[in-house]
């Protein structure tokens, strides 16, 4: 499964469709929010970034992918290190 949902996490792994968004939103919807993890992350759909954009969780890592990580930081905002 592309999104690994654990305990206050939410890990991206490998290339995230647009049938995680969904799934997203509602893992979103709690209180605290979850932290992302991006790092293992080879692709997103642009729904799973739009969630992202809106929820503005913390994002504890970015993808390894330089061009993807641009992206990522850019419409996301600051990344926790």
């Amino acid at each position: 499964m592309p999104l690994a949902f654990e305990e206050g996490i939410v890990r991206f792994e490998g290339h995230c469709l647009v049938e995680e968004a969904l799934a997203l939103v509602d893992c979103f919807k709690t209180s605290p929010l979850p932290i992302v993890h991006l790092d293992r992350c080879l692709s997103m759909h642009a729904a799973l970034l739009q969630v992202l954009a809106s929820a503005r969780p913390e994002i504890a890592t970015l993808p390894e992918g330089r061009a993807l990580a641009a992206v990522v930081q850019r419409i996301v905002g600051e990344v926790a290190r």
